[in-house]
Formats: C-alpha cells, sequence, structure tokens
C-alpha cells in the first residue's frame, strides 16, 4: 500500500491485477497462506467480513468518504472502507487528518481516517483540535493490536483508547478478533434486512459492535459536532485468499443503501429557545436602535441557514452587519466590510464602542486585535452570541449568552423577533427611520473608506510600506488572480479560496470582495454566479495543514462543484509547515485535471 501510494495510486490494489507472469509466485503464496489458514481457522475471513459490515452500517448512518494512511495492522478496515466508500490515500497521517478535516468541512458529512497500530493515530491529533473547536464531523478508525498484548512491551503496541483526550466526543474500542461465523452470520442478516435501529434483545449482542459503530457516526453529527474515535484489535492473519475472494464477492446493493439513513436525532423545540437566558435577553433588546451583528467563521452551511434570517433582522433593526471574509456572508447579503480599516484609520466620525447598546455576534470570534480592542469598549451592551462550537465564544469576558444550544434554535429565535418587529412596525410611526439612522452612518463611513482606499496611489502601486493598506494590496493581488482565472476562462464556476490562518487571513480579509470573479459577467449584463467561498481553519486558529485542508475541500466541493477553481492563500512558514500536503494537493490536481492556483507569499526577507 505505502509503494502504491507513493507511485501515484490513489485507491489501494488488490491482488486480482497482478499480472500472468506472476502466477507462479502467486502459486506458492496461495499454499503458504492457505497452510497458515488451516492453522488459524477463518480469522481472517472473519474480521474482513465483519469490517465490511460495519462499514455498511457507517455508511448508511452518514459516513461520505475515508482517507486512509496504508499499514499491516489497519488491512481489513482499509480494504473495506476502499470497497464501499470513496476513499483518497495519504502515507503521511498529520496530512492525513488535515485532509479529512477539509473533506468533512466543505461536504458537511463524516469522514472516517483510518490508521494502523502504535502512535500513528497520534499525528491525528492537530486535526482533531481544529475538528473540536471549528465543529466538524470526523470518525477516527485506529487498527489495533490483540489487547492480551498491552503492556508486555509487544511493537507498535500502545495505549490508544482515550488516545486524544477531551478532542473526541467519544472513545470505544470494538473488538473484531472474538466473534464465532455464527453471530456474524447473524449480523449479516441483521444488516441485509436493515434492521439496526429496532433488532431485538435476543440480537442486541450479537449487534453491540455494529450498534457501537452506528451511534459513533451519529455523535460527531450530534451538536455539537466534532470527531469520535473507535478502535479495533485485530488478529492475525490479517489478510488471505479467502478473505480475498469475500471482498471480490461482495456486492454493495446486497447490502447497504444508496441513501443514507435519517438518523433521527432529537431537535430541542423553539420553546427551549426562547425560555433560554440569551433567547429572553434577545427578544427585550430589539427596541434598542444602536445595535451590531458581527459575523465571523462560518460553514457554507450554516451561511445559507443564517443569511436570510439575520438579512431580515438587519433591515428591521437598522443594525449594520459586519462580515468577514469567513463567514460566506459577503456578496450574499448586504455587509460592511472594513470596520478593521475603520478602526485602524482612526476615522473621526466612526462610532466607539461604548456607543453600542447590543452586540449579537455570530460564528467564531473575530480575527482581528483592533475589532477585539473596539468591542471591548461595549463591555456594558446586552451581548448575544449564535454558533456551531462546543462552548460560547466569550475571549473578553463580556458575559456573552447563547441564543442556543444549536443554529437551528437559534435561527428560530431569531424568526420570533423578526415577527415581533414586524408586528410593532405595523403599529408605531417614525420608528423606521430612527432606527435606519444608525445603519445609514456606518454605510457612509464604508462608502468614504472605499472611495479614499480606490484614489490610493500607495494601492495601485502594490508597495509594502503602509501597514495599513499593505494587506489590503496582497487581497487584492488574490482577487486579481481570480479575475485572470475568469478572464483566461480557465474555471467556469464558483472557486474555493483556502486562506492560512494568521497573518494571510488578515491581510486578504481587509478588502476581500467575493465577487472580482463576476465583474466581467456584471458588466456584459449577464446573470450572476455565486460567490467564492472563502475557507480557513479558524477553530484553534493554528496554520498548520493548510495545503491538506484545501485538498480535502476539493475533493468535498467535487460533486457540487466539479469545475470550480481551487486557489491557496498562504505564507512561506505556513507553507513549511504542511509539505506533505503540498506534494499530495499537486499530485491530485495533476491526475484529476483541476484547476489549482497556489499563491505563496514569502515575507521573511
Amino acid at each position: 500500500c505505502v509503494i502504491d501510494s507513493l507511485l501515484g495510486g490513489d485507491v489501494l490494489k488488490r491482488s486480482k491485477g497482478l499480472s500472468e507472469d506472476s502466477a507462479s509466485e502467486n502459486s506458492v503464496l496461495e499454499n503458504a497462506v492457505l497452510g497458515h489458514a488451516a492453522s488459524e481457522g477463518s480469522v481472517a475471513c472473519r474480521q474482513q467480513r465483519r469490517c465490511l459490515l460495519m462499514v455498511s452500517a457507517m455508511k448508511r448512518a452518514g459516513i461520505v468518504g475515508a482517507v486512509l494512511s496504508p499499514g499491516s495492522r489497519n488491512t481489513p478496515l482499509a480494504l473495506a472502507l476502499d470497497k464501499l466508500l470513496p476513499c483518497l490515500v495519504s502515507v503521511d497521517e498529520r496530512s492525513a487528518g488535515f485532509i479529512a478535516l477539509g473533506w468533512a468541512k466543505s461536504s458537511g458529512l463524516p469522514i472516517a481516517l483510518c490508521c494502523t497500530s502504535g502512535s500513528a493515530a497520534a499525528h491525528y491529533l492537530p486535526a482533531l483540535i481544529e475538528a473540536r473547536y471549528s465543529s466538524i464531523p470526523l470518525l477516527v478508525l485506529s487498527a489495533d493490536r490483540p489487547p492480551r498484548l498491552r503492556g508486555r512491551g509487544a511493537p507498535q503496541t500502545i495505549e490508544q483508547l482515550n488516545l486524544f483526550g477531551t478532542y473526541c466526543k467519544r472513545s470505544l474500542e470494538l473488538r473484531c478478533d472474538n466473534l464465532s461465523d455464527s453471530l456474524i452470520e447473524e449480523a449479516q442478516r441483521i444488516v441485509d434486512a436493515q434492521r439496526i435501529e429496532d433488532a431485538s434483545d435476543e440480537e442486541s449482542l450479537t449487534l453491540h459492535w455494529l450498534r457501537g459503530a452506528v451511534s459513533s457516526v451519529e455523535e460527531s453529527l450530534r451538536a455539537p459536532r466534532g470527531a469520535t474515535h473507535l478502535n479495533l484489535p485485530f488478529e492475525e492473519p490479517l489478510w488471505n485468499r479467502e478473505s480475498e475472494a469475500l471482498l471480490e464477492g461482495w456486492t454493495e446493493e446486497s447490502n447497504t443503501r444508496r441513501e443514507p439513513v435519517e438518523i433521527g436525532l432529537e431537535v430541542p423545540t423553539i420553546d427551549i429557545g426562547l425560555r433560554s437566558e440569551g433567547g429572553r435577553l434577545f427578544l427585550n433588546q430589539l427596541h434598542q436602535s444602536r445595535g451590531v451583528i458581527y459575523c465571523g467563521p462560518l460553514s457554507p452551511q450554516a451561511a445559507k441557514l443564517l443569511s436570510s434570517p439575520i438579512s431580515q433582522l438587519s433591515a428591521l433593526t437598522g443594525w449594520p452587519i459586519f462580515a468577514e471574509a469567513s463567514s460566506q456572508l459577503r456578496g450574499r447579503i448586504s455587509t460592511i466590510r472594513c470596520l478593521d480599516q475603520l478602526i485602524k484609520g482612526g476615522e473621526r466620525d466612526i462610532p466607539r464602542g461604548t456607543e453600542v447598546q447590543v452586540v449579537l455576534a455570530i460564528g467564531g470570534h473575530t480575527h482581528s486585535r483592533a475589532i477585539r480592542a473596539w468591542l471591548e469598549e461595549s463591555r456594558l451592551a446586552a451581548q448575544l452570541w449564535l454558533g456551531e462550537g462546543p462552548e460560547v465564544v466569550d475571549p473578553l469576558a463580556l458575559s456573552v449568552k447563547s441564543l442556543g444550544a444549536s443554529l437551528s434554535i437559534g435561527v428560530e429565535v431569531i424568526a420570533e423577533g423578526i415577527r415581533l418587529l414586524q408586528n410593532r412596525e405595523s403599529r408605531e410611526d417614525g420608528v423606521k427611520g430612527t432606527l435606519s439612522a444608525w445603519a445609514t452612518r456606518w454605510r457612509d463611513l464604508e462608502s468614504r473608506r472605499e472611495s479614499a482606499w480606490a484614489r490610493s496611489e500607495l494601492q495601485q502601486s502594490r508597495t509594502c510600506s503602509d501597514v495599513l493598506l499593505w494587506g489590503g494590496a496582497v487581497g487584492e493581488i488574490l482577487c486579481d488572480q481570480l479575475d485572470r482565472l475568469r478572464r483566461e476562462e480557465i474555471c467556469q464556476g464558483s472557486a474555493d479560496v483556502v486562506i492560512a490562518s494568521s497573518m494571510a487571513f488578515r491581510d486578504h480579509d481587509m478588502t476581500w470582495d467575493p465577487l472580482p470573479m463576476n465583474s466581467l459577467k456584471r458588466r456584459e449584463g449577464s446573470v450572476e454566479e455565486p460567490p467564492a467561498q472563502c475557507w480557513v481553519n479558524r477553530g484553534a486558529n493554528g496554520i498548520d495543514g493548510t495545503l491538506s485542508t484545501a485538498l480535502g475541500i476539493a475533493l468535498g466541493q467535487s460533486d457540487q462543484q466539479p469545475t470550480a477553481p481551487l486557489v491557496v492563500w498562504l505564507g512561506d512558514l505556513a507553507a513549511h509547515h504542511d509539505l506533505q500536503g503540498l506534494h499530495r494537493l499537486s499530485r491530485w490536481a495533476r491526475e484529476s485535471g483541476s484547476r489549482s492556483v497556489i499563491v505563496l507569499l514569502t515575507n521573511n526577507e
């Protein structure tokens, strides 16, 4: 598997692809394997069959792909994943973790990670940390040696259960080496009949391992989303001709559905959100005229859910929407994007944070120190938050209250507020004009700032001598690259723009407009395409894994936008931290024919 990966194969190859010239060698190997299997019974076949059943069940629960790091101990599991799911091979587990992270982030569905025993799984930790704080569903499948070898100094044998601590929502061990043929036959019948959820009490012992696998997928999708871990010990032999024949004869149609099963998780009602402290505070503050809505990092799925409600809320209250690039809202709804520039530029007319009466923060926290300082001035304002993460975002200790335990609850609370405002507006005169004055003040500031920016000789000359305009200049370079891709008709869809965290994101966020690609079409009066999507790992804000994440995002978007260009924007240090990702991404681009552009800023001189 390792040799195949290094030579460029994405999918695991099996012995059925061997040439006829190696027939004699195969015969010797077959005799040896069959002789060993005779002494060991059908261990390899039972383990392989169990893995196939598990993957079938996990696919129905929602797993849509897998990233495999080849090894010996995870052979049965890797072969089952490759048989039933779209798979990508990455020999470096650290890079594999971020590939799966990007894949799950863009698809919105859980991706499996599969590795061998020993320290291999430990390299997933950086990606799992980001998954926890970004609420991204992942499932780690770590192969292990039999439990009897633990604590005895056996090679590649460590304590793998609970290896990731609090960064996995759940860690279970499911034995794959201790079921009889009759128990697996019973499990086969239950899986074929699609009765995992309603199995009888007598069948529960047979299915405890299957239920554990399915529930781990479900737990990764339950709010707040995150990673779960299954540790799977395997006995030797890990493979033989009997297990290979099982693989070749296994048909997906007879063992799993094509469409994922509805998980059926209980969704709390709107009453829970309205009874919460944050929900009550939000409804009580709707009469305030000087509020702001700050949108930080959001997934495309969350942005789609939130765009209409917060746009309506802004129109009714007059609260401006400040949206950073990673919110996915720029270009979709009316937003103000230059708050960071306004504060840093020392605009005399900019309202101070002490004037703000309500702050509604959505998604992750701001990347800008200037905005953080401005928000800290609003300490006396009502502080509200709505997001997907495992904890309320409140790094400034402002006593922030959450609108709900999930996005869906928070959206319902906002919808209730919109209904109240609409009823109030129909009864009161002059309120709308008074409320809109606050928003008009912000719009005027943004218009003046953008005009000054367009006239700036410094921005036009692309110099780096001014700390304020330098970031915007490099952001404009990125926009120019997207325009060039459009003009040359290289790409025919909206771009996926992946930005490294830290300085690279701050640079481009200052002037990032997701629509420059469509500027030619706008001038020609044709239909406007959706704006480009901006991706950045803002959970833990680490710069590692950027290129690997970009590859995963491209994989997740391939079904939705197969012709979309991929643009990666990062600095030299972030690139240095993910050279394996660079190798894997470049190879994928060559093999798939996808258009990818990497903009690398070397700023260490």
